[in-house]
């Protein structure tokens, strides 16, 4: 067996699974790869890819047509954006201007380069149905002297309901030598008859040395940052992307404010912090600011246990302080507390009214 697979950082259990496939000779039709973003899903089936041509004993097997997603090798499927005289028997890009197909291939081009780079597109929020009937064109093509034709259809559960129907046929009836690899950080939204007739192999967050290994061999950013974003990302590449992207030192300076000024009950200085902050990020700021803050008090319940910090040791002197002023009141009352908060937004209340809720909560413990 080749090593292409031992390139793939940080996921050893869905490494071992992929690797008995391929020993075993008996690989399924279609795969779900599921896990949060940024866990290595996408790379890991670009090797997957790899190893199985170079196991076929593919004569004319080349990698690098596997990393440019080369037809009839891949055929790539991402959410595209729809023109506003678009229809479903249109070609996936037949109606797009020509200056929004030049974004689609530049970040295409991108991600080809850096596997863990997020594509981001412009209103590229569903899959299209053309893209799936594209694929049925592009699979009743013959191409004999290819062992093996892949589908990887990345963030699946971007297919609208009728996208996935349409895909149901091609994976009850797979075409041979055909393998689909679908990937998703949101199986949920995925039909149930989709899962079940896919082989699912599960990601796991990284762990903080893989996530610092991947951000120093694939980003261009300084090793503060990246030590800095680890601790903060949940195991994510594109977490800690976004963070350093936006400042990661500044954004952690001003929700420690939001925090200060919450708890000293000068609501309106706390409130320019977070509008700032949703500001420059919108609604993903709210819901960052959101996570740092309960982090925060994650590490005070265990500066109260003894137990080493775990994200803010450059904030240890406040965590004390703060320790030594509420000493009786429940943390754990406010780290649920953020959870509603949390899930409050998703309900698609206020934003204004959301951060209103934030500071007050806060507040109330300065009250206490």
């Amino acid at each position: 067996m080749s090593n292409f697979l031992d390139r793939v950082t940080g996921q050893s259990k869905a490494i071992t699974h992929l690797k008995k496939n391929i020993s075993s000779n008996r690989i399924p039709h279609a795969f779900l790869f599921t896990g949060p973003r940024g866990t290595g899903k996408y790379f890991t089936a670009i090797q997957f890819i790899n190893e199985i041509y170079v196991n076929s004993g593919y004569i004319n097997f080349n990698e690098q047509r596997i990393s440019n997603l080369e037809e009839p090798f891949i055929k790539f499927i991402t959410a595209l954006p729809r023109s506003k005289n678009e229809s479903g028997d249109d070609a996936p890009l037949a109606k797009l201007d020509s200056s929004v197909i030049e974004i689609i291939n530049n970040e295409l081009s991108i991600k080809k380069r850096n596997p863990y780079y997020e594509i981001n597109i412009d209103k590229a929020q569903n899959i299209k149905i053309s893209s799936i009937r594209d694929v049925k064109k592009n699979l009743a093509m013959d191409y004999d002297e290819i062992p093996k034709r892949f589908v990887l259809i990345h963030e699946a559960q971007n297919m609208s309901i009728d996208s996935q129907n349409a895909l149901l046929k091609s994976l009850e009836e797979p075409p041979e030598n055909v393998i689909f690899i679908l990937h998703s950080s949101n199986p949920n939204m995925l039909l149930p008859t989709i899962i079940s007739r896919c082989h699912e192999v599960q990601f796991q967050a990284l762990d903080r040395e893989s996530l610092i290994r991947i951000l120093k061999q694939y980003f261009n950013y300084n090793d503060n940052e990246i030590e800095l974003a680890s601790f903060f990302a949940d195991g994510m590449v594109t977490k800690a992307v976004k963070l350093i992207e936006q400042g990661i030192e500044e954004f952690l300076d001003k929700c420690i404010n939001i925090l200060r000024y919450s708890l000293a009950r000068r609501y309106n200085t706390a409130l320019k912090y977070f509008e700032e902050i949703t500001e420059q990020m919108g609604d993903e700021g709210f819901h960052s600011v959101l996570d740092i803050l309960q982090k925060w008090f994650i590490d005070t319940l265990k500066e109260r246990l003894m137990i080493e910090n775990e994200y803010f040791d450059k904030y240890n002197d406040t965590i004390k302080k703060f320790n030594d002023r509420y000493k009786q009141y429940d943390i754990n009352k406010i780290i649920l507390k953020i959870d509603y908060l949390k899930n409050l937004k998703n309900q698609n209340i206020n934003l204004n009214v959301c951060i209103s809720n934030v500071i007050l909560e806060i507040g109330y413990i300065g009250i206490g």
